[in-house]
């Protein structure tokens, strides 16, 4: 029987043993993620020879996929369902597919949930007509005397002055003007979108609080008259690809965005990555359309597997 356990730091080189071998890797099942994540969903795993499974117990008891070889498994003799009983989420094209083809169990498509993965060389460059406007933005930002720099502990206390900071402008933004993106959820996703809000705030906190004790983890920051305007956190933990996790930008500084993304990026090249996996849009209509405009070369995509014997 599985024994499942809070996610810690101390299991982390065990666990992306199995993660490496996985056959296709998402951002979800990176260690910098689930530890980021694993107090507001209350992250466990468990170990077994083969695989390692995850499930979140906040605000429900919800199985995530395994992590591990999956062609080596024996899936028929201990089929999912015997682990998570109903349903499996947030489950990778390769692996929904398999269930799929030896009848353990239905998929439905989670378009929210697909992650967007870009040309590294193409987010660096920003040649051609797909990027004009982020180029000029770009090149608006550079006129300004910045300071790029990689984040290590000696700023964190910065990072987290400016990220306080920008808390409370999107809070007031959001008090003070209507938030088209909310048009694009259904009164079941709403509270989904909220919680993910708040993940991604306890996200940063926890990863800013941990930044030396977690392996992989990267990161820099933009500096205008000595204050932080921007920022990003990512991994370097899958075979080809960066992830990022999060990014912020001061909206008073025209570019920030589009200056911290080509920077990070361009200061972290002595990596032998070809791609950028910049997460999921989790359904906002807004986020969605950013993120299509970044010109993504493929997708992870991601499934809902349900086991047949309950649906039948």
């Amino acid at each position: 029987m599985l024994k499942f356990e809070p996610i810690s730091i101390e299991k982390q080189d065990l666990y992306n043993e199995y993660f490496k071998v996985t056959p296709e890797q998402s951002a979800d099942y990176t260690f910098v993620n689930l530890f980021g994540l694993k107090d507001i969903y209350r992250l466990e795993w468990a170990f077994s020879e083969d695989l390692v499974w995850i499930r979140q117990c906040s605000p429900y008891k919800l199985y995530w996929a395994p992590v591990g070889d999956w062609n080596k498994y024996d899936f028929i003799k201990n089929s999912p369902c015997d682990i998570s009983g109903e349903s499996i989420l947030r489950v990778p094209k390769t692996l929904a597919l398999m269930w799929e083809e030896k009848n353990l169990m239905k998929t439905t498509e989670l378009r929210d949930e697909w992650e967007y993965v870009y040309d590294m060389n193409e987010l660096i460059e920003l040649k051609g007509k797909k990027f004009h406007k982020k180029k000029n933005l770009f090149n608006q930002f550079i006129k300004n005397d910045y300071v790029y720099k990689n984040i290590d502990e000696s700023i964190i206390p910065d990072i987290l002055k400016f990220e306080e900071k920008w808390e409370k402008a999107e809070k007031e933004t959001q008090n003070e003007e209507h938030d088209e993106s909310i048009e694009a959820f259904d009164k079941d996703k709403i509270a989904t979108h909220e919680i993910r809000a708040e993940a991604d705030v306890m996200m940063i906190h926890s990863l800013l609080d941990n930044w030396n004790n977690i392996k992989g983890i990267k990161g820099g920051v933009l500096i205008l008259d000595d204050q932080i305007v921007a920022y990003t956190i990512a991994c370097a933990s899958m075979r080809d690809t960066f992830v990022v996790h999060s990014e912020r930008g001061d909206k008073d500084h025209r570019g920030s965005y589009q200056a911290i993304n080509k920077l990070f990026l361009m200061h972290n090249q002595d990596v032998d990555y070809a791609y950028v996996n910049r997460e999921q849009d989790t359904g906002d209509i807004g986020l969605r359309r950013a993120k299509m405009s970044y010109n993504p070369v493929h997708f992870i995509e991601k499934y809902k597997c349900y086991c047949l014997c309950v649906n039948s």
